[in-house]
């Protein structure tokens, strides 16, 4: 009995997003206590987590109206931000122009550092369309969920949580995620190597 190639390949999906899950969550937390410890209402800052949808963007946005800052200068931080959103959608645009519209709609609209990598590295010129949208289906369902449940249970505990509690690593270590689909032999483990070691010996010049 063969396996069929969709469910193979969102339980792949499954098991390539775990990492990559277990490092955004802390970010979406912080996102979330940042919402809490602003002057912005929760539940507009929590909004920003689906009609944005972008955790470096969404902590610019929230610092510069928690800092009066101009409408237009929050705007372009944002805008410059998310450019690289334009780079994920050029390169995955052949793949994903051959899904359905609605599909294709959620594709975009969970357009992740996290989906792009995993997708963009995923590439089977052998595996049928139908088992690669499953695998970008099941992906960005993931980590868009993960995002919103997450960012709201910040806002909703992040009084509670005492001063001391450090949670700054939750962005770095997001990003450093990102570079593991690419670990996939010796040379490119030591480049990540050397690159983490530099990051931690110069994070205070």
């Amino acid at each position: 009995m063969t396996d069929d190639p969709i469910s193979s390949a969102r339980r792949r999906a499954v098991r390539d997003v775990v990492p990559f899950v277990v490092a955004m969550a802390p970010f979406a937390l912080v996102y979330g206590v940042a919402v809490a410890d602003s002057s912005v209402n929760n539940v507009v800052g929590v909004s920003a987590s689906w009609l944005m949808f972008a955790g470096a963007a969404q902590l610019s946005v929230l610092d510069s109206i928690d800092a009066g800052a101009a409408a237009w200068l929050t705007i372009a931080t944002a805008v410059l931000i998310n450019l690289r959103f334009g780079l994920y959608s050029a390169a995955l645009a052949p793949a994903y122009s051959l899904y359905p519209l609605p599909k294709r709609m959620w594709l975009v609209y969970g357009m992740a550092d996290q989906v792009a990598a995993l997708v963009m590295v995923d590439r089977d010129p052998d595996e049928q369309p139908d088992a690669k949208l499953a695998y970008a289906m099941t992906c960005t369902t993931i980590i868009v969920c993960t995002w919103w449940v997450v960012s709201i249970l910040g806002a909703t505990v992040g009084a509670t949580i005492p001063d001391g509690v450090d949670i700054g690593f939750a962005m770095p270590l997001m990003f450093l995620m990102l570079a593991l689909p690419a670990l996939r032999d010796r040379p490119s483990m030591v480049a990540g190597a050397v690159g983490a070691t530099a990051a931690v010996v110069s994070k205070d010049l």
